[in-house]
């Protein structure tokens, strides 16, 4: 009985640590069910996710951001990089997608900027920002070709 109930707890604490995936101080990188995927987390409930399906289903490749453990409002955030010009980024579900022409090459220009600067503020519609590291981000981020494109 004893080796039951051990066995119970360890299986429900079990998924707790698969859920740990991400770090505050540099990008990481896993892969999955087709997905390849890159997280910098800031802090409970602020993440970047970026995901390439390769051999997922359509819809598969899109970078999503959460801030307050919330995803964004409205239909575009804004990323300053480095201090430079702030830009806003069209989204769509919370996320820059990449299955059309205008999303693919949102989706093209995010990565290429998250991979050869330091640092990026992002700001919802609504005000919640956060600013997080790229760090390890050019070695996290694989090439990949968006949905449209393929």
């Amino acid at each position: 009985m004893k080796r039951l109930v051990f066995a119970c707890l360890v299986a429900i604490s079990l998924p707790a640590s698969v859920l740990a995936f991400g770090s505050d101080e540099q990008w990481t990188s896993g892969w999955g069910q087709g997905i390849a995927e890159a997280i910098i987390t800031k802090g409970p409930g602020n993440n970047i996710y970026v995901t390439c399906g390769q051999g997922a289903g359509y819809d598969a490749t899109g970078i999503r951001f959460m801030l307050a453990g919330k995803e964004p409002p409205g239909n575009s955030i804004t990323l300053t990089f480095d201090g430079e010009d702030p830009t806003d980024y069209w989204i769509s579900g919370g996320k820059i997608t990449s299955d059309c022409r205008a999303c693919a090459a949102n989706y093209e220009e995010v990565i290429s900027r998250l991979k050869r600067h330091q640092s990026v503020h992002v700001r919802f519609e609504n005000g919640d920002a956060t600013r997080f590291t790229l760090k390890g981000a050019s070695e996290a981020i694989i090439e990949c070709i968006p949905d449209f494109t393929r």
